[in-house]
């Protein structure tokens, strides 16, 4: 080719190399717009300086038209020069091309891209062995290793960087470089390598833009080589740069950073976190900051260590890394946030008995009264406080449904400590009445009878009307008796606490009625009250809040209710004395009352013990006719009451009292036949029958009566006076057999005491006197003495007295025995048979003597007198012998007056002896006898009797 030629073929190539460089130009600054922000920077960027255009509109040309023209261009340029800058230039087009379809293609080693990627690392590969001094060797190194990194050829890559770094060991591009070299030592796992690279930029490029990528990838370098603490330190030193530069809050990112910085910092806190747990975690991390010093983002580190912790199930690891920052600041603001999130992870993982501690502890920390809460501002304590609120109720709530579950009463105390902590913190807090009544059930189930009262107390009366408020009051009454039991079992010995709570339960009882009216309840309240007081002996308080109950009317007052409302009335009137009221209540429940319950009949009887009361009170008062109208009445108002039966003994025992004997006497025998199985009133009514019928001279009735007592289960004594009673009346009224059956077995029965028995002898003895049995009159006679014989201390005068008097009647015979004798020829026979007559006359006589009662006494010794005196007559009577003459008759008969006079003067003395015992103060009929005889036998002496009898008469 000529010069010419080729000098016109130059000007035109380098006519098309300025439009292809024009072009280039604005699609490289428009290429660069398009890719700000998504890689890192490159020497191209910090090579180009800013370039402004303005006004300029120019067509946008596509990058594969470029690179077209840069390829035509370069076959046809034959300047050097020119040549290698096209070359160079192509190459990059190339580079960015294949570079753009990396990140577009779905694949990034799409054949495309790959094939330009290929095309630029030949040209400046072409372009180095050409230009093996240029000083554009250090892009074009950088840009071909850039290639080699796209193509994910990092032994190239490495090679090309280290190249770069020999042959330009000054480069102003050696802290990417660097870089670069750490990055591809890093991919290839050479990570000692790759840190010496990264460490490089860290100490000797403080001011790169890859000082802080370098930083963190050289921590990533230290990590991979298990050195923990010295990648700790890298990353916490990346840390403590962004956190001076804004970039970093206390427990947050600062909001307005760059993707590209969130990014790192997010990764740095990530690659923290998992530094730390490859150690110890938490503790590890706390150690750290002990060493280093307090950081103003702790609280970030600490919650990144715990989402790390989460994000793998870790849920332990990650609640304690948050309670070690909660423990390392006690009292940061923070502090209950992350103690929440300790919580938060417990629950996410199920772990309920952790969460339930971490609450408690939570409260602990944190509550209204701790040192946390008095430190912090208004706005953190409003934050604080509904957090307390929920983890409080959660604790209470917790331990009352296991209670339930459990039945433990240790589960059921702490649901009350709870419950009582909310209402402590939360006085005001539109729940605290629910909370109170929850604390109040809390309290019950765990057997804390006492503060449950109080607290129930407090929910029913302490707050303003609520929901609960008469739910509260009536729990509290239903807990009452259980205290009282509690407290009886635990003070037996003292019964003052017992009626102290007694008091109370009343009174809180009361003041539900009064404070809650009209509730359903109150009636079965009332009721239940009046019966609590009426046991507790309060019968005025018993009746008031009975009548109290039955003057509320209230439409949930039931039946049973106001019936048992009108048995308190009618038991708390009886108790009082005020049996009319009584009679009233008690017909009112029994108005209400089937008959055939069991209630019916327990009320009659207390119907009739009301009037039968009524009549006592007469009675008491001497108003005995309105005593037994009370009486009477019972058996119309209450005919089968066990009261009748006294009733109507009481009302015959005033009627007798009143005189009215026949009324008594039809009530009596009438109560025999009706209440035959009362044996102790029937024995009563014996009593009272046998004195109606001796008052109306029924003595033979009366008798029976008294008969029918000896078959009760009276005393000795009793039955004794009773059997004589009967015997005695049996024969004043005419009927002798039952007499004496009875005076015969009182005498067998009852031998004791011997005067009452004697007598009983006595009157056997004058029965059978007067109806000529005289057979069975001697016996009892004998019977007499012989008593009387062996009566021994128990002998009286009037013993003695009968003894001697049946003594003389038992002589009577052998003295008229003897008395008949008559002296007979031969005298001598019959004189002898007299004799012994008269010896055994005489000793009987002189038996009766012994008794040395008076009128015996006196009797025998006149008979004795008399005995002697019919002796001598009977002599002077005796029949004399036939054929004597007048003097032998003569000489006999002064001979039988020589015989009978000894006798004769024998009954002289004794009847003087007799006489004399006047002047012992006794004076009689046998006495004066006894001087008749002897103005007969000594008439000169006693001529004058009639005189001595006035005298003796006037003395006594």
């Amino acid at each position: 080719m000529s010069q010419i030629t080729q000098s016109q073929d130059f000007n035109l190539n380098l006519k098309i190399f300025r439009n292809i460089l024009i072009g280039f130009t604005v699609s490289a600054i428009l290429s660069s717009c398009g890719t700000a922000g998504r890689n890192a920077p490159t020497i191209a960027s910090i090579e180009d300086k800013e370039l402004v255009i303005e006004n300029i509109k120019v067509q946008p040309i596509e990058r594969k038209s470029v690179v077209a023209k840069y390829k035509e261009f370069l076959r046809s340029v034959p300047v050097e020069d020119i040549y290698s800058d096209a070359q160079r230039r192509l190459a990059d087009l190339e580079l960015m091309s294949g570079e753009d379809k990396s990140v577009s293609d779905d694949d990034p080693m799409s054949p495309a891209g790959r094939q330009q990627l290929r095309s630029a690392i030949k040209q400046y590969s072409r372009y180095l062995r050409t230009h093996k001094n240029s000083k554009e060797n250090e892009l074009v190194l950088y840009q071909l290793a850039k290639a080699y990194s796209l193509l994910a050829e990092p032994e190239k890559e490495q090679s090309t960087l280290n190249r770069l770094k020999r042959e330009f060991p000054k480069s102003k591009y050696n802290d990417e470089v660097n870089f670069r070299i750490g990055e591809t030592y890093f991919v290839l796992n050479k990570y000692r390598l790759a840190g010496k690279a990264y460490n490089n930029i860290v100490i000797n490029h403080k001011k790169s833009l890859f000082y802080e990528k370098a930083m963190y990838k050289y921590g990533w370098t230290l990590f991979k080589r298990n050195k923990y603490q010295q990648a700790l330190k890298q990353f916490i030193n990346l840390l403590d740069i962004k956190s001076a530069q804004g970039k970093l809050g206390r427990v947050t990112l600062s909001p307005g950073i760059s993707r590209s910085e969130k990014e790192l910092l997010t990764d740095t806190l990530r690659v923290t976190s998992l530094t730390l747990s490859y150690q110890q975690g938490a503790r590890s991390l706390t150690r750290y900051l002990k060493a280093s010093g307090k950081k103003p983002y702790e609280p970030l580190l600490y919650r990144a260590l715990g989402k790390q912790y989460q994000n793998k199930d870790r849920i332990i690891d990650a609640a304690d890394t948050y309670m070690a920052y909660v423990k390392r600041a006690p009292n940061d603001p923070d502090a209950p946030i992350f103690h929440q999130d300790a919580i938060a992870a417990y629950k996410k993982g199920g772990l309920a008995s952790l969460v339930i501690k971490s609450k408690a502890e939570f409260i602990a920390r944190y509550n209204t009264k701790s040192y946390y809460w008095r430190t912090q501002s208004n706005e953190k304590r409003n934050f604080i406080k509904p957090l307390l609120a929920i983890h409080i109720k959660d604790l209470a709530t917790h331990f009352h449904a296991s209670g339930r579950k459990s039945r433990k009463r240790s589960d059921y105390r702490h649901a009350a400590k709870w419950y009582g902590e909310f209402i402590t913190m939360f006085p005001n807090d539109k729940t605290s009445a629910d909370m109170n009544f929850l604390l109040a059930e809390s309290l019950h189930e765990s057997g804390q009878y006492q503060k449950a009262i109080l607290e129930f107390e407090k929910t029913a009366y302490g707050y303003a009307a609520h929901k609960k408020s008469a739910e509260a009051a009536y729990a509290a009454i239903l807990i009452y008796p259980k205290l009282q039991r509690l407290v009886q079992k635990k003070n037996k010995g003292s019964k003052k606490l017992v009626v102290v709570w007694q008091q109370k339960a009343i009174a809180s009882a009361l003041l539900f009625s009064e404070k809650f009216s009209q509730d359903k309840r109150v009636s079965s309240v009332l009721a239940k009250t009046s019966e609590t007081l009426y046991a507790h002996k309060n019968y005025q308080r018993a009746n008031q809040t009975a009548r109290l109950l039955l003057a509320k009317k209230s439409k949930y007052s039931t039946p049973r209710d106001k019936r048992t409302a009108w048995i308190i009335i009618g038991h708390s009137e009886f108790a009082l004395a005020n049996y009319t009221e009584s009679e009233k209540a008690y017909k009112q429940v029994l108005r209400r009352t089937a008959k055939n319950s069991k209630l019916y009949k327990p009320m009659q009887t207390r119907l009739a013990a009301s009037i039968y009361k009524q009549g006592e009170l007469a009675k008491a008062s001497n108003n005995n006719q309105q005593a037994i109208s009370h009486f009477l009445r019972l058996k119309k108002i209450t005919p089968n009451s066990p009261l009748l039966a006294t009733a109507e003994y009481d009302a015959a025992s005033l009627l007798i009292k009143e005189k009215k004997l026949k009324h008594a006497s039809r009530i009596l025998e009438k109560f025999r036949i009706t209440y035959p199985k009362k044996k102790k009133l029937q024995q009563g009514v014996t009593e009272k029958l046998a004195f109606i019928y001796t008052e109306t001279k029924q003595y033979t009735k009366a008798a029976h009566e008294i008969e029918k007592l000896l078959t009760t289960k009276g005393s000795a004594n009793f039955k004794r006076d009773m059997t004589l009673q009967a015997a005695n009346l049996y024969l004043k009224g005419g009927n002798k057999k039952n007499g004496i059956r009875l005076y015969k077995k009182y005498i067998k029965k009852y031998p004791q005491p011997l005067a009452e028995a004697m007598e009983a002898r006595n009157t056997l003895a004058e029965h059978y006197k007067k109806t000529r049995k005289l057979k069975k009159w001697g016996y009892w006679l004998k019977e007499i003495i012989r008593a009387d014989a062996k009566g021994g201390r128990q002998r009286t005068d009037r013993t003695k007295y009968l003894a001697g008097n049946a003594t003389l009647v038992l002589a009577k015979p052998l003295r008229t025995q003897y008395n008949r004798a008559k002296l007979r020829i031969p005298l001598k026979k019959s004189l002898k048979k007299k004799k012994r007559l008269m010896q055994k006359t005489i000793k009987a006589y002189q038996q009766a003597l012994n008794y040395k009662i008076a009128d015996v006494s006196t009797s025998a010794t006149y008979q004795i007198a008399e005995i002697y005196n019919n002796f001598a007559r009977a002599l002077m009577k005796s029949q004399r012998p036939k054929g004597l003459s007048a003097d032998e008759k003569e000489q006999y008969d002064i001979l039988l007056e020589e015989q009978a006079f000894p006798f004769e003067e024998k009954a002289i003395d004794i009847h003087v002896a007799n006489v004399k015992n006047v002047n012992t103060g006794i004076y009689n009929n046998w006495i004066k006898k006894s001087l008749r005889q002897l103005s007969r036998l000594q008439p000169v002496r006693y001529a004058k009797t009639e005189k001595v009898e006035r005298y003796v008469d006037a003395i006594h």
